[in-house]
């Protein structure tokens, strides 16, 4: 894959959202239109793994038409998130021989993607987007030890993620996997992806495709209402009510709720004192960020430890902690 498929991007980043969507309808794409002015496209390609990403950016004050430039193996735009994933599951995939299922959405970057409407009859073994900054892959809820280690076997590094389309989708009751795509500096102006990272990823991609595409990783979502923050990472298990959750806490499982201490009782006290503190959920995070990208700010995500993440505004000197 040499760097001149790339020049093929530059459409793909400075159409706009609805001239883009226009663009796949003519290809067979089936749209579906929703009442609040959302859509989704799906293409039917006969496969049994499901491919997904986001037509929207995080804000039109990032304005697509700021330009777009390739040069020393980088590619300069603001949105290449998810534009950027866009190209590769429909562009590039495709020319090396991975034909998935494709879904398209919108309203990703205000947390309320279209994959939650998604209706279909067809039976995936698994799905996957290429919608996260970097080089590592993350699985949010569906992540288990199991799969940990195959991804890690194939040569990934897994690493925790805070929100994507596939977050939305657990109703297909299939693992989702994110993948890195090499871009950093998503949701600012600054925004640019690292070619020789893309390339690496989309290869060892290709392999892992190969070798697990008729394999099927089932999920079984866990109720809402034994859930914490924005998932539990312990392979999925399930309880009868937050005291038995609570027995469960402990080394073995290697994870503990932000906040828990000996202090805290039962999930409702935990949950209160993670709270009290500076920390929020993935939900607040994302109305805080798109706040302020929808004021045109410069707005970016930082890691504070292995589950814990910061969002900063640099022009209003502010920011916000919360908890994966």
């Amino acid at each position: 894959m040499t760097e001149d498929i790339f020049n093929e991007l530059k459409p793909y980043c400075r159409k706009d959202e609805r001239l883009l969507l226009n663009k796949f309808r003519n290809q067979g794409y089936d749209v579906r239109e929703l009442s609040n002015g959302d859509y989704y496209a799906f293409k039917d390609n006969g496969s049994n793994v499901l491919a997904v990403a986001h037509m929207d950016i995080a804000s039109t004050k990032l304005n697509i038409d700021t330009g777009y430039r390739l040069e020393d193996s980088k590619v300069y735009s603001p949105a290449l998130d998810d534009r950027l994933g866009v190209f590769i599951i429909t562009k590039i995939l495709p020319m090396l021989g991975v034909v998935p299922d494709i879904l398209l959405t919108t309203g990703e970057e205000k947390g309320q993607s279209t994959g939650m409407y998604f209706d279909t009859s067809k039976k995936y073994n698994w799905m996957f987007s290429f919608d996260r900054c970097g080089d590592d892959v993350v699985m949010y809820d569906y992540e288990t030890t199991a799969l940990v280690q195959m991804l890690e076997e194939t040569g990934f590094i897994v690493g925790k993620g805070s929100f994507s389309d596939i977050c939305w989708m657990e109703h297909l009751s299939v693992s989702g996997f994110n993948f890195g795509t090499g871009y950093y500096g998503e949701h600012t102006k600054r925004c640019y992806a690292d070619l020789d990272v893309t390339r690496f990823m989309v290869a060892l991609f290709v392999d892992f495709f190969e070798e697990f595409k008729n394999i099927k990783f089932d999920y079984v979502p866990i109720p809402y209402e034994y859930r914490y923050g924005a998932g539990w990472q312990n392979d999925k298990l399930s309880y009868d009510s937050w005291e038995d959750y609570d027995d469960e806490l402990t080394d073995s499982l290697g994870w503990k709720p932000i906040g828990y201490n000996d202090e805290c009782d039962n999930m409702d006290d935990i949950d209160d004192y993670a709270h009290d503190g500076e920390l929020h959920t993935v939900r607040e995070a994302i109305a805080f960020e798109d706040k302020h990208s929808r004021l045109g700010h410069d707005v970016d995500t930082f890691p504070i430890d292995d589950i814990v993440m910061g969002i900063v505004c640099f022009d209003c000197d502010e920011q916000i902690l919360f908890y994966e």
